[in-house]
């Protein structure tokens, strides 16, 4: 029994040390801007809340923002282009801080340009004892959209660049789209045509899963990988996509 005991005091112990602790959480608003590249329109606000029972540290950073062909997030530091203020901060339990951004960047770019405004909770520990190899904290971090939009007429340009059906133990739609305008658009309420030497079929956003309100940058091409209609075959495919974007 005794040692029955011991063991269960030494479980108890070591999932305390290793029992991750959600640190004092906070909220960043807004989570995506369009900011013109000059006048007044050039400075957004933004706002750190922060919501917990303790301070917290945080810290704002800007991105130059690309994607892969799967659609993930691919980011550069931008330090010449904006001014972040504060980009640091200690915030006080109940209280809010706001941040200004500015673009200092080109005055009349020819396309939009897509970054990411991160805020990031720093550790903090103003009346705790560290534990080396001890607690894990679980910080929070907040990503939000910034695009810089010139005065220019702009307009996105999404096009199919091509479409088959892979064929395997379970067909696949293949399905690569390029935005080819000036500005991001949104796949909302995303529809597909597809046409083959033999068939056709139409698909409706539920069947669109991933690619139906996907973001496509200006610039970017994407490749989606979909479940194929009943009864399609391996092949090339005619394809017309059909959306409400932005």
């Amino acid at each position: 029994m005794k040692h029955s005991a011991y063991h269960f005091l030494l479980f108890c112990l070591v999932v305390a040390l290793v029992t991750p602790i959600t640190v004092h959480a906070f909220k960043l608003v807004p989570m995506s801007v369009k900011m013109a590249p000059s006048g007044r329109g050039a400075t957004e606000s933004f706002v750190v809340d922060n919501s917990g029972a303790k301070p917290i540290a945080v810290e704002m950073k800007v991105f130059v923002r690309s994607m892969t062909e799967d659609g993930e997030d691919v980011l550069t530091e931008e330090e010449d282009d904006f001014v972040v203020f504060p980009s640091q901060m200690i915030i006080m339990p109940g209280e809010s801080q706001v941040v200004r951004l500015q673009w200092l960047g080109q005055q009349d770019p020819e396309r939009e340009l897509a970054y990411r405004l991160i805020a990031e909770q720093l550790p903090l520990n103003l009346d705790e004892e560290v534990i080396d190899g001890g607690r894990i904290y679980v910080l929070f971090r907040y990503v939000a959209s910034v695009y810089i939009v010139p005065k220019r007429r702009l307009q996105a340009d999404v096009k199919i660049t091509d479409a088959y059906i892979e064929g395997g133990e379970v067909n696949q739609l293949v399905v690569f789209v390029k935005n080819e305008g000036t500005k991001h658009s949104i796949l909302r309420d995303a529809t597909l045509k597809l046409k083959s030497s033999t068939s056709s079929f139409e698909l409706g956003t539920e069947q669109l899963p991933g690619l139906a309100g996907a973001n496509i940058l200006v610039g970017h091409s994407r490749k989606f990988i979909l479940p194929a209609p009943v009864g399609s075959q391996a092949g090339s495919l005619d394809v017309e996509l059909q959306y409400y974007g932005q």
